[in-house]
């Protein structure tokens, strides 16, 4: 019987390794933004800044306690990091009134971004949230975890 919480235990724990699925973001990906017209990765990275994309929901507790840290980071390096929010799941499964509300609630600066069809959430191996990478303009992932980087000054470019 000691056999399936030790096996539990250890699935949970390797759902939450802090090792990114992907090296790199896909070549080309666009997303709507909740607000109207749209992101990529070419787009967050224009002017020769690293993007910051945090994959999150509006039910998640740990996502909500990250984003005072975000939006002092978004601001602090505004000029050489660009941010954007992404919430996955169809609109049946995601309340946009509640993503809008704790946009305002946590003073957000940064858009977000609505993966309806999980096709990003699938590229970059989302398996938790808050996941978080910050990519270089080529895609490459600098920095992946759960929680926001301890030393954002490591990942500018």
């Amino acid at each position: 019987m000691m056999r399936f919480p030790v096996l539990t235990l250890l699935v949970v724990l390797m759902s939450c390794s802090s090792t990114p699925s992907v090296d790199s973001a896909p070549d080309s990906w666009q997303l709507p933004l909740l607000n109207g017209g749209s992101t990529s990765l070419s787009a967050l990275t224009q002017g020769g800044k690293n993007a910051v994309v945090v994959f999150w929901q509006p039910w998640c507790g740990s996502c909500i306690a990250e984003m005072p840290d975000l939006v002092e980071a978004a601001t602090r390096y505004k000029g050489q990091l660009s941010f954007i929010g992404v919430v996955s799941g169809p609109n049946d499964s995601v309340d946009e009134a509640l993503i809008r509300e704790i946009e305002f609630q946590q003073h957000l600066n940064y858009g977000t971004a609505r993966d309806r069809e999980l096709s990003l959430t699938r590229s970059f191996g989302v398996k938790a949230t808050p996941s978080i990478y910050v990519l270089d303009a080529a895609g490459q992932v600098l920095y992946f975890g759960h929680e926001a980087p301890s030393n954002w000054a490591n990942l500018l470019p």
